[in-house]
């Protein structure tokens, strides 16, 4: 095959490795979604956290707690800003982490490029780059693994009932 060929099999099959693995790898992507909540997939993201046993849009969620995230505060700048977000589900089955970007309590500004968020000062607090059809908010020192958003374009956000409110927040 000549050493490109062998190249490309050898990325390919490391892919595939990743692909297979990522279900039990940490995620890193923190994707901005609408609904009313923010989720996580993994535990370990957690600062505070209490079990539960719950639905949540149908998703199976078994925690809730407190979740701190390092987040570069603008493109242009080396400011960092880390959000603190509370009532955070913990749904280990979604495929990405979720940023309720309106929990912010400042304004949202969207462009071609990316998503800045701001204080009700209008400080920055965060921004995020498009990343497979989505934003993702950018993490300070830039954690990096294989994503499954890469292969596909979804919708993530998730609306609570007032029935999973009741008996997730209770």
């Amino acid at each position: 095959m000549g050493d490109i060929g062998d190249f490309w099999r050898d990325v390919n099959a490391h892919r595939k490795e990743e692909r297979a693995n990522a279900s039990q790898s940490r995620c890193w992507d923190w994707m901005i979604v609408s609904g009313d909540c923010h989720y996580a997939r993994d535990r370990s993201c957690f600062k505070v956290y209490r079990p539960v046993s719950g639905t949540a849009g149908g998703a199976r969620v078994v925690g809730i707690g407190t979740v701190e995230l390092p987040v570069k505060s603008s493109p242009t700048g080396s400011g960092t800003h880390v959000l603190v977000l509370e009532n955070v589900l913990h749904i280990p089955d979604a495929i990405c982490n979720g940023f309720n970007a309106a929990s912010t309590g400042g304004g949202v500004r969207w462009s071609r490029d990316g998503v800045q968020g701001f204080d009700s000062d209008s400080q920055p607090l965060w921004y995020a780059v498009m990343f497979a059809g989505l934003a993702k908010l950018v993490i300070e020192g830039n954690s990096q693994g294989y994503s499954v958003l890469e292969e596909k374009h979804l919708m993530l956000s998730i609306y609570l009932t007032t029935e999973e409110k009741a008996n997730l927040f209770s």
